[in-house]
């Protein structure tokens, strides 16, 4: 109904408060921190800090865009997005018109001022809804909603940085190597997931909570079916190709010096990651789309536990290096609940 999508409208910026809260959190720590390592260190932040909140404002018109499914729109968006931000960065770096650090920050800045003009002018051409907070305001289960989501991804924020903690503070003599490795890894390791899986993980989730508020669960499932059924294929081409041409990839875009055992190693094993994420991804979109609300507190303590045991997992590989943290990556998705169990047939979900 249109009042519960102008209370979910208001609701989105609570988001922004909260965004620019932490923002102003970080520099003051920063500042004390790292203000000395360079001397545009805090105003850079400040921008950095500026672009977030901008970012986090624009969420909101973003939402009514993928709600309608103009998702035509939101990659124009995006594109004109980057453009701007590398034309940005471009100018500023090649005529010195301010240091590296500065440099990044402004055309971040612009990124995110870019990304707000389009989202907000293509919502004003879909929408009737009021764009700024109006009646009707949160209500109560929309709240609680929320609050649970919030923590679900605010737990899986800190998952996702756990692994890099514990690898920095592993006290590994190669840690440097071992880090430069990782990143190598994971940036090269997650070009299918970034550019392929999010944008179908993003549309299924909004196509199966369409089909369930229709009462439409049997095309859900269906489609369901499908999409898995290309992540599948990806993912296999993924391993096919990448355990046969890691080495060469590494070579070609990182020379030789990171094209060693280690490393090609551990992208071989990132390939198989990337398959259990292409139907991990898509089963929690449809576990998350479709889940009761009297359920989320359960997902949540769900949550917790699939934490406690990550962390365990990742202490326990540690030793392997950056080898050890992808398996344990692997390991918590293929053994976590499916939304296909009561059908006896598991899926490798971390939902």
């Amino acid at each position: 109904p249109k009042t519960d999508v102008q209370a979910s409208y208001n609701l989105m910026f609570f988001g922004t408060v909260v965004t620019a809260l932490v923002a102003f959190i970080l520099l003051f720590v920063w500042r004390n921190f790292y203000g000395v390592l360079h001397r545009n260190f805090v105003f850079a932040t400040g921008i950095y800090g500026l672009a977030a909140v901008v970012d986090a404002a624009s969420e909101p018109a973003l939402a009514i865009l993928l709600l309608n499914f103009d998702y035509d729109l939101n990659a124009r968006a995006d594109a004109l997005a980057l453009t701007f931000r590398n034309i940005s960065l471009f100018i500023l770096c090649h005529f010195e018109l301010a240091d590296a650090l500065l440099s990044h920050a402004i055309a971040q800045l612009v990124l995110s001022l870019t990304l707000f003009y389009m989202n907000y002018s293509a919502a004003r051409a879909k929408s009737t809804i009021k764009f700024l907070p109006a009646k009707p305001y949160i209500n109560k289960d929309l709240w609680t909603t929320a609050k649970n989501l919030s923590l679900i991804s605010f737990l899986k924020h800190l998952l996702g940085e756990a692994e890099k903690f514990l690898l920095i503070n592993s006290g590994a003599k190669d840690l440097d190597a071992q880090t430069a490795q990782y990143s190598i890894i994971s940036n090269l390791g997650s070009i299918i997931p970034r550019f392929l899986f999010a944008p179908i993980e993003q549309i299924g989730y909004n196509l199966f909570a369409k089909l369930r508020s229709d009462s439409k669960n049997n095309e859900a499932i269906s489609f369901l079916g499908q999409i898995l059924r290309l992540t599948n294929i990806l993912g296999f081409l993924m391993i096919i190709f990448g355990v046969v041409y890691s080495r060469s990839a590494l070579m070609f875009l990182y020379g030789e010096r990171w094209a060693g055992d280690a490393t090609v190693e551990g992208l071989r094993v990132y390939c198989g990651y990337v398959f259990i994420m292409g139907v991990n991804g898509i089963s929690e979109a449809f576990l998350y789309a479709t889940i009761p609300k009297d359920k989320l507190p359960l997902l949540n303590v769900l949550v917790i536990t699939k934490s406690i045991l990550y962390i365990a997992l990742c202490l326990l590989l540690l030793p392997y290096g950056v080898v050890g943290l992808i398996l344990a990556n692997i390991c918590l998705l293929y053994t976590s609940p499916s939304p296909r169990d009561r059908q006896k047939s598991r899926m490798p979900s971390s939902a």
